[in-house]
């Protein structure tokens, strides 16, 4: 089972998310892709956000890191530093009705209102993330 990495990246009071229909359920997560073979989880995360998002990405501090049944993933704070934000060719491929991607940027106080996975880490970037300006 292969690890999953992970990026956070805020800009201008929007954190950029992947908002997902998948097999009827509705639901957003960050961007970010498996750790292949000999990669570090901060390499892993940097190649899947340029693949995914189109950005590339100053890797940061981990925030997080999830274990559910022998898979890990890890969440860095990332910093877009260039490339245009626009959904990768693969993910475009992977498209159908039953399997819809998108990328949004969600401002902050939004994020706090929607269904995003998972959860615990939906707390993290609340409590240590996203300042609290209300």
């Amino acid at each position: 089972m292969k690890h999953r990495a992970a990026a956070i990246i805020i800009d201008n009071g929007k954190i950029l998310l992947i908002h997902r229909i998948k097999a009827g359920k509705e639901f957003y997560v960050l961007p970010g892709g498996s750790v292949e073979f000999g990669e570090t989880a901060e390499k892993a995360c940097q190649r899947a956000v340029k693949e995914e998002t189109g950005l590339d990405v100053q890797i940061g501090k981990r925030m997080y890191t999830f274990a559910k049944q022998g898979r890990k993933e890890y969440s860095f704070i990332a910093i877009p530093v260039n490339g245009t934000n626009q959904t990768g060719a693969s993910e475009c491929s992977h498209l159908s009705r039953g399997n819809e991607y998108e990328l949004v940027w969600i401002d902050t106080d939004v994020f706090r209102e929607i269904k995003f996975l998972p959860e615990t880490l939906k707390e993290i970037i609340i409590k240590q993330i996203i300042p609290d300006d209300r």
